[in-house]
């Protein structure tokens, strides 16, 4: 509230129109006994909780003034990369051409795609280094805002999961090729909570581990970029007679005289000059006088 009277006093100084007033968060409610009961056990120290409990769910941007003309970094859902978390922050617009119809987001928020297939394919983010601290969207963007109890790392790691995002595809709605996660659901689907010292130790860890992985996966890549070219090399040789130089060595009567290819060359136009002269002429018919 502090903030909104704040950027109320700036609009009424610079002559710009009031903030809209913070709307009061709606109550979630707290997972039940039966729901508790469903969800595996934790270790000791965790707690199982609702993901808008801890965050916030699609906000606003902050109470502060943006000029017009200012630029802001724009995301559309090209610009994210599936499962890996990483984005192309190249494309910018002014923020008068984005701030009505576009999903707002501010460094270190999470972003995650609602429609499928995106979803499906793990396109998700922490939006960090946007320009003047703000960027703007696709619409088919859920944004979770974390607060100082919640690592955003530890929720992007979550929700980009594919056991998450198979229990998120169930409770999508909408018609087919418009399936979407909606709002209520992404606000209160049950998030296991550990201690934030140990969410950073898990975010740790994870990255430590995938970077293995990444490790892995380029060795892969380079074995296989290896390959290709080794597979071509083979057919460039089989094809310029190199491959089979030491064979025509121990064989020189299989590719001289009557073996030889000009001779092989000379049977098959003999072998098609005689079908052609085989061939029956078709029969002309006769004109109607």
């Amino acid at each position: 509230m502090e903030d909104w009277k704040k950027a109320c006093e700036q609009a009424k100084t610079g002559g710009k129109k009031k903030p809209a007033k913070p709307r009061k968060p709606k109550e979630l409610p707290p997972l039940t006994e039966k729901e508790l009961e469903e969800l595996p056990e934790l270790p000791e120290g965790w707690c199982w909780t609702r993901h808008g409990h801890i965050s916030e769910i699609n906000p606003r941007l902050p109470y502060f003034i943006i000029p017009d003309e200012k630029y802001v970094s724009f995301l559309p859902m090209s610009s994210v990369e599936a499962v890996s978390g990483q984005i192309d922050l190249s494309k910018k617009r002014k923020y008068n051409e984005v701030k009505k119809g576009y999903t707002p987001f501010i460094n270190n928020d999470v972003i995650f795609a609602k429609i499928t297939p995106c979803m499906e394919n793990g396109k998700a983010a922490i939006v960090k280094g946007l320009i003047n601290g703000i960027g703007f969207g696709s619409t088919e963007f859920h944004v979770t805002r974390t607060t100082c109890f919640t690592n955003p790392k530890y929720i992007f790691y979550y929700v980009v999961q594919e056991l998450f995002r198979k229990e998120a595809r169930q409770n999508m709605t909408g018609t087919a090729g418009q399936l979407r996660v909606p709002t209520k659901y992404f606000k209160e689907f049950a998030l296991p909570l550990p201690s934030l010292s140990e969410q950073q130790a898990i975010a740790q860890e994870i990255e430590s581990r995938l970077s293995v992985c990444d490790k892995i996966e380029q060795t892969i890549e380079d074995s296989l970029k290896k390959a290709e070219a080794l597979r071509q090399s083979i057919l460039k040789k089989a094809f310029s007679g190199e491959l089979t130089r030491q064979w025509r060595e121990k064989h020189p009567e299989l590719i001289t005289g009557e073996n030889s290819a000009e001779k092989l060359l000379e049977k098959i136009k003999a072998e098609k000059a005689l079908a052609a002269g085989l061939k029956r002429p078709r029969a002309r018919k006769a004109k109607k006088k």
